[in-house]
């Protein structure tokens, strides 16, 4: 017969397969509600999305649940997968289950809200629904029992090992190397045109230059699926079913669809082991964001993917046909503040989720109030990046994250460029010629590296673990700032 122990980590594997069929259905209904839902179907879907949420918490919280983590609190677990399993469980253990109901009914109908605001860039019709976000998760983080700032109650959800004040004293550091980065790049006497000011080009030859590009990146489209959306967004439905989302309102917006395509390879590259126990899908927060924002902008943007793919571009788009490789690569990394988040160059982009997290600290704190926002947000885009927003839609209405209840999510897009940079400081070593392959369209190396050291953990470890069994490092600012400076010192002549 088997021990009592062999029991409960076969009672653990089932509660976490489980809860990997509630993620893939809270996946498939987030990809329904962004492709597809009906305006008059919100109601209803909200009702359906809280009942969901209830019936997943309860189960993660059932006495039966409880009695496992009693009993392997005091009985040591023998290997990581099922550590890691037992850790998220007592994490979510201290997860209030009617407030975790009550956002996600919430989400649904401030998405609709925060759609029609955006449209008409009007900030107060969505302010009530952000008002109600911002309380709840308050009381959540209040429930968390965190130590430090109360933030770290939110952040924790995201970051997991990572605190507030951690986070504060690495962005502090970034800011004034990006800072001083970008007065040098101003300063210089390169001035780089931009070439795609006036691009015309037809949306379905973009489109499937986009597919192109992902798929010979290692994107599976047999694994998943495309659609098209104001925000671009990733769905994680499955261990094998992964959907992206783009928009091609703007040339530079291909640049999101190698962003969202490194979720999904991210995301689909969870171990057949891993996958069986539910633990599929990767590390959501910094951890899922270095892995996307590595592909858009480290691999994405470099000189040798351009070479690479710009031929086919100059084929499909007339309107590259006379203009050189040398050319498109500057312009495509450019350096020159803008407004909007998503479409920023390479370096100015980590201000914009650090402004976003000093204003969400200060919200948490009651620094500052909801009537507030605006003002405060239009206030750091001047004095960060000398920007002045003219309206709603070009300011605090341009991220749908509050809508769907992500407060203390900002900082895990500027983090995830500083795990990148750190990963790319390893990966060098590990494989010194992966950005000559890349020049050849071979993804493989790059790939293979990526899939044995993060992607197919799956959940399994948490991301400091993963920095440190990696890089041998906890997270630090300097690789990704070395990394900067390095590049843009080519490019500007500093």
């Amino acid at each position: 017969m088997n021990s009592l122990y062999e029991q409960n980590i076969k009672k653990l594997e089932e509660l976490s397969i489980k809860n990997g069929y509630y993620m893939s259905l809270g996946g498939l209904l987030g990809w329904d509600q962004w492709v597809g839902l009906p305006s008059n179907g919100v109601d209803y879907r909200s009702e359906v999305q809280g009942f969901i949420t209830s019936q997943h918490f309860n189960m993660l919280t059932s006495k039966d649940a409880v009695k496992l983590i009693e009993y392997f609190d005091n009985n040591e677990i023998k290997d990581d997968i099922h550590k890691s399993i037992f850790s998220q469980l007592k994490r979510i253990q201290r997860m209030p289950t009617n407030l975790m109901e009550q956002l996600d009914k919430l989400t649904v109908q401030a998405q609709a809200a925060w759609h029609e605001a955006y449209k008409k860039s009007d900030f107060e019709i969505f302010k009530p629904y952000l008002e109600d976000i911002i309380n709840i998760n308050k009381k959540i983080a209040e429930h968390s029992n965190c130590n430090g700032h109360l933030m770290n109650g939110l952040v924790e959800q995201y970051e997991m090992d990572l605190t507030v004040e951690e986070i504060t004293e690495v962005f502090d550091e970034l800011k004034v190397g990006i800072i001083k980065l970008i007065k040098q790049i101003q300063s210089s006497s390169v001035k780089i045109n931009d070439i795609f000011e006036n691009l015309e080009y037809e949306k379905n030859d973009l489109i499937d230059f986009a597919k192109h590009v992902v798929e010979t990146m290692g994107y599976d489209s047999q694994s998943g699926a495309y659609g098209e959306v104001l925000h671009p967004y990733t769905s994680t439905i499955g261990p094998r079913d992964c959907r992206i989302t783009a928009n091609y309102s703007n040339f530079k917006n291909i640049y999101g669809t190698i962003h969202e395509s490194g979720h999904a390879i991210y995301a689909l590259n969870s171990s057949d082991k891993v996958a069986k126990l539910g633990l599929w899908g990767g590390l959501s927060g910094s951890l899922h964001e270095s892995q996307a924002l590595f592909y858009e902008y480290i691999i994405g943007k470099s000189i040798e993917f351009c070479s690479y793919f710009y031929p086919e571009l100059q084929k499909r788009l007339p309107y590259f046909k006379d203009i050189s490789l040398k050319e498109y690569y500057k312009s495509i990394n450019i350096v020159q503040p803008y407004y909007k988040r998503i479409e920023s160059d390479e370096v100015t982009y980590n201000l914009h989720p650090i402004i976003r997290f000093e204003i969400e600290k200060d919200i948490i704190e009651e620094k500052i109030k909801i009537d507030d926002i605006r003002e405060v947000w239009n206030a750091k885009y001047k004095e960060y990046l000398g920007l002045d927003i003219k309206n709603d839609r070009e300011g605090v209405l341009q991220d749908i994250h509050w809508a769907l209840g992500a407060v203390g999510f900002f900082q895990s897009y500027t983090l995830g460029n500083v795990y990148g940079g750190q990963y790319l400081n390893t990966l060098l070593k590990d494989v010194p010629n992966v950005y000559k392959e890349i020049e050849t369209g071979n993804f493989k190396p790059l790939n293979s590296w990526l899939k044995e050291n993060i992607h197919q953990y799956g959940r399994v470890y948490t991301p400091t673990e993963l920095l440190v069994k990696t890089t041998g490092e906890k997270l630090k600012a300097k690789h990704y700032l070395n990394y900067l400076n390095k590049k843009y010192s080519v490019i500007y002549n500093l």
